[in-house]
């Protein structure tokens, strides 16, 4: 079955950071070129609950041989299976059908961008997009959610409030988009993202002490088994996306690195005195800085190989 390039979810090497590199990617070049870079990121309703079993079926037939395809519309067309968990219910199986037209899919996880010099032209593009988008999705029984979806302008220059509707709704414009896990600001300088790390790092510490108690000063764990508890529990918290985030300022970058200096402080108990480079050398963990260009050059190697075209470009 082949795949639309643009659509990186369920697919074979690909991960969500190659799909969110595609995105920013678009953005950074309009920033450098003082471009207009409007950006809509659509929510699609309860889209792994509900789908339109037949119009799924319509777009296996154009992908799946006939014996695959009875077998599976034997399956969903005569058989209903619920999940209960207290009040809580869910219908299954859980399908999808990823088949539309988007700049960038992950999954139902869906962006748009129109660049332009004019930002009134790459709003009227990115318009237009949406309503095309929107006239499949109606035919196919797919609904978005358009006050749940986000409107953000990337771009240096000055802006004006130009409106994108869905449906006659306007799609509420902000400042700053989370796609695929990563908050991505009108300038594209990683400032909210990595307040919102330190946040979850903080929540993760800190809620009902569920941490604290295991690698604070009265734990009886072993220094080893706190480093690891770190390594794999906060620590991967803040290094998802690090390839991208890793060219925020300094100033942002200090933050995360506070948190660990706290975090390994806490682990070892280490006088107040002792340097924290000492205490990452003890503990055999690398600073925030020394991560970054781990991994970039990592996924540096990674897309020079890679099979989508999309994503080594």
């Amino acid at each position: 079955m082949e795949e639309a390039d643009h659509q990186f979810g369920f697919s074979n090497k690909h991960s969500t950071i190659d799909q969110v590199h595609r995105v920013t990617n678009v953005i950074s070049k309009a920033l450098e070129e003082k471009d207009y870079c409007c950006g809509v990121f659509l929510d699609v309703a309860q889209a792994f609950d509900k789908v339109w079993h037949k119009g799924f079926l319509i777009k296996l037939r154009e992908q799946l041989p006939h014996t695959w395809c009875a077998l599976l519309e034997s399956y969903l067309t005569v058989r209903q299976f619920r999940v209960i968990h207290e009040e809580a219910t869910a219908d299954i199986p859980n399908n999808y059908n990823n088949d539309t037209i988007t700049i960038a899919m992950f999954a139902d996880d869906t962006a748009i961008l129109s660049t332009s010099k004019n930002q009134l032209t790459a709003t009227d593009n990115l318009q237009a997009s949406i309503n095309n988008i929107f006239a499949w999705t109606r035919r196919w029984k797919i609904k978005i959610n358009g006050d749940k979806s986000v409107h953000v302008n990337y771009t240096l220059r000055k802006t004006e409030n130009i409106p994108i509707l869905l449906n006659q709704t306007l799609i509420p414009q902000k400042d700053s988009a989370e796609y695929l896990g990563m908050h991505l600001d009108s300038r594209l300088n990683w400032k909210h993202h990595v307040r919102q790390k330190k946040i979850q790092i903080k929540e993760k510490n800190t809620k009902a002490l569920l941490l604290y108690w295991l690698v604070g000063p009265h734990s009886e764990l072993t220094i080893e088994n706190k480093r690891l508890l770190y390594v794999t529990i906060i620590k991967p918290i803040w290094t998802y996306g690090i390839q991208l985030w890793g060219c925020a300022s300094n100033s942002n970058i200090d933050i995360i690195q506070r948190c660990q200096n706290i975090a390994l402080r806490t682990i070892t108990a280490a006088y107040r005195f002792k340097r924290n480079d000492a205490i990452h050398h003890d503990m055999m963990l690398p600073t925030i800085a020394e991560e970054i260009q781990k991994f970039a050059r990592k996924h540096e190697r990674r897309l020079e190989d890679h099979i989508n075209p999309m994503a080594r470009h």
